[in-house]
């Protein structure tokens, strides 16, 4: 940080402060957030698996050929296949042929796979709400923060991604969009 001339924070980074911050951020913020996710995970009330979770977080978007299904989760396709199989047992995704190409199928959320993805980010925040409770303000207040910037990460991530490792795009939304 850097001071005023009476010697209070100007709040303020230097050149160094701030390579400093973001070296640090580096290193922690991604296994941070994999134990969060996980922990949190092991906490909801829901039926599904973290990638099941994640599969009808993208099929929510709209409506997705399998193969690209496969690319934006970034898991081989058999492996999406079966998850959407096991989903599609469940009533939670449909399977319907493609009107523009009738060799393809596009995967669907159905209702009950959006009930259920309700259910489960309502069970995730009363988690969060009860683990932040005992925190105080300040600590409340830079999570919240946290929660701003988030989002400028991700989209800085999928802009500066290769080519090849970023999210397809999904009709009627851009390359990065995220739900």
């Amino acid at each position: 940080m850097t001071t005023s001339d009476d010697g209070t924070a100007t709040g303020r980074r230097t050149p160094l402060d701030r390579e400093t911050a973001i070296d640090e951020v580096a290193r922690q913020l991604g296994p941070q957030i994999s134990v969060l996710a996980r922990l949190l995970f092991a906490r909801a009330r829901t039926e599904l698996g973290r990638t099941e979770a994640s599969v009808l977080r993208t099929v929510a978007q709209g409506p997705i050929r399998i193969t690209e299904l496969a690319a934006a989760e970034h898991l081989a396709q058999p492996s999406v296949t079966s998850c959407v199989a096991g989903l599609e047992g469940r009533g939670l995704v449909e399977r319907r042929r493609d009107p523009r190409d009738g060799r393809a199928v596009l995967v669907t959320l159905t209702q009950a796979g959006h009930d259920v993805r309700t259910q489960l980010h309502a069970s995730l925040a009363e988690e969060l709400t009860r683990a932040l409770q005992p925190l105080d303000d300040g600590q409340v207040a830079d999570l919240q923060h946290l929660t701003r910037a988030i989002p400028l990460l991700i989209d800085a991530l999928q802009v500066s991604g290769k080519p090849e490792q970023q999210r397809p795009a999904l009709p009627g939304r851009p390359s990065s969009s995220v739900a």
